[in-house]
């Protein structure tokens, strides 16, 4: 998701930012294929059992002054189509341990704007 935002060169998005502010929508979505590593990420974050990942990052983004959604990056509703096509065509996809699909991508896509 990243990649797509980044290929945007009107926006000019940082890569590093975009996976600081995407990391959250896509622990959530991942969060019933990972087995126990979200148990293992919380111990190597210094976090407490049980405390959900996604929160500690969404947490951490907001200490550190970084945008809550893509849509404080400038990113708008009407990219949403284009970006989820090239998400679901890069090779990146293949290494999510649970499988994407364009539509998946636009919904992820939809949640990561706000």
């Amino acid at each position: 998701m990243s990649h797509a935002c980044g290929a945007d060169q009107a926006l000019r998005l940082h890569h590093g930012t975009l996976n600081a502010v995407l990391l959250p929508t896509i622990l959530d979505f991942n969060r019933d294929h990972v087995g126990d590593k979200y148990a293992r990420l919380n111990a190597a974050m210094g976090s407490e059992a049980g405390t959900d990942p996604a929160d500690f990052v969404r947490q951490l983004n907001a200490a550190l002054g970084l945008p809550a959604g893509l849509g404080e990056m400038g990113v708008e509703a009407d990219a949403i189509p284009s970006l989820a096509a090239h998400a679901a065509k890069d090779v990146c996809t293949i290494t999510n341990p649970r499988p994407c699909s364009a539509a998946d991508y636009q919904r992820l896509f939809e949640v990561a704007l706000s």
